[in-house]
């Protein structure tokens, strides 16, 4: 029960290609690097 009181400890960093993209030009939300973004009008792929 300790792990539900301090989180989980190897979370990892997870840089992923979309991730460099906004980094790299500035944006300010990962929706606008991903190719299919989940919306309100698209739920699934």
């Amino acid at each position: 029960m300790k792990i539900l009181v301090i989180g989980d400890p190897h979370g990892g960093y997870g840089l992923g290609t979309e991730r460099l993209i906004k980094w790299i030009c500035g944006l300010s939300t990962i929706k606008d690097t991903i190719g299919f973004p989940r919306t309100m009008t698209r739920m699934r792929p």
